[in-house]
This record gives C-alpha cells, sequence and structure tokens, in this order.
C-alpha cells in the first residue's frame, strides 16, 4: 500500500504561484522559460540526491536513486525516478523513510544557499522582463 510522507524541510517562495498565473497570461514563452530557470535551480539537489542515495543507502542501485524535477503551480520537488516495485519480494517498507532522511533533505541542506542564490537571480531577471512586457 503506498503511503504519503510529509517533509517539513523546504525552502517557500511566497507568491510563486501568482507569479506562475501572471507569466501565463503575460506570454507563453516567458512561463516556460521561468518553468525552466524552476527545473535548473532544483537541477543541483537532485544530483547531490542521487549521489548520496548510492553512497548512504545500503544496496541501492543506480535506476532506483535518480531523481526526476517536477514543477506544479504550488511546489518544485524532486522525487525518485522509480515508482515502486509490485514484487512484494522485492519491496523495502522504510524505503521512503530511508530516501527523506540519507539522501534528499541532506541534498536541499547541502544545496540551499544554491537555492537561494539561483531563485534571487531567477527573480531578479523576472523583474526586468516584467518592464518590458507590453
Amino acid at each position: 500500500m503506498a503511503q504519503a510522507v510529509r517533509v517539513s524541510e523546504s525552502i517557500k517562495v511566497e507568491g510563486l504561484q501568482s507569479l506562475q498565473r501572471a507569466w501565463k497570461v503575460a506570454d507563453a514563452a516567458l512561463d516556460i522559460e521561468l518553468r525552466e530557470t524552476l527545473i535548473s535551480v532544483a537541477q543541483p539537489v537532485g544530483h547531490t540526491a542521487t549521489a548520496l542515495a548510492i553512497s548512504e543507502i545500503k544496496k541501492m542501485t543506480l535506476p532506483w536513486s535518480e531523481m526526476r524535477i517536477g514543477v506544479t503551480l504550488h511546489d518544485v520537488y524532486v522525487a525518485p525516478v522509480q515508482r515502486g516495485t509490485r514484487d512484494p519480494r522485492k519491496k523495502r517498507p522504510k524505503f521512503a523513510v530511508l530516501m527523506l532522511d540519507r539522501a534528499m533533505v541532506p541534498a536541499l541542506d547541502q544545496n540551499r544557499p544554491l537555492i537561494v542564490l539561483g531563485l534571487e537571480q531567477m527573480l531578479a531577471n523576472i523583474g526586468q522582463k516584467w518592464e518590458k512586457v507590453p
């Protein structure tokens, strides 16, 4: 049975949802650029989480350690690419907790300064482009 795991560790960008909606109305190309920028800001976390998963979790293999990055109106997130197995012999009931505690949260903590810098640069660029939108 799948379980939802809540994570309190995050970096919050106030008004991100409103910003994304405004870009969508102003210009579709700007909306795509914003999404791509958000993904690029999150990529160091994904790379670090992959490396930490392999090095810190026993019997971790490459397909299970790879991370994907997603963007919604509410979140930018990093999650494992692999989504699970139906074979009960291969299930690891504490896998989500292991991934969070040993790979994903430490990856976020290690990359926090890079993320903040990337988001600040993104917002500065958005401000400049917003002034040019007719």
